[in-house]
């Protein structure tokens, strides 16, 4: 099995599956700046549709704006970042449970209104050694 299907799957069972861990933290978050990121969006949601996509949060020390910045990506496309607001919560989180090694994953809703929206609900899985 590949390791999206093992994230997929461990996400859909919430359990441990292959290398890796489910841990029951979840959080709901609207998509910051996904208006900025039209040119991804409308062709991921002309192929996808309103479908649930697999979603994963990595942070950008680099980033020059705010180097606390986390992104949100589907596909290895960026679609946004998470608010400034809750930086806080996801950088304990990430810190907590295991550094560079973890992985913060869930799924993102595109939506269509007058743009396409992105509302994402992480969930928490560790690669296992």
């Amino acid at each position: 099995m590949s390791a999206s299907k093992d994230i997929i799957k461990c996400l859909e069972t919430r359990s441990d599956v292959g290398y890796y861990k489910w841990l029951p933290d979840t959080h709901s978050f609207p998509v910051s700046g996904v208006t900025l990121r039209q040119d991804v969006l409308v062709p991921m949601f002309k192929r996808q549709g309103s479908k649930t996509l697999a979603c994963e949060l990595v942070r950008e020390p680099t980033n020059k704006h705010d180097k606390r910045a986390i992104a949100v990506y589907v596909a290895e496309q960026k679609i946004g970042y998470c608010l400034e607001q809750e930086l806080d919560y996801w950088h304990r989180l990430f810190d907590r449970v295991g550094g560079a090694s973890t992985r913060l994953v869930g799924t993102v809703v595109l939506e269509k209104q007058d743009r396409i929206f992105a509302r994402a609900t992480i969930q928490v899985i560790t690669k296992l050694d």
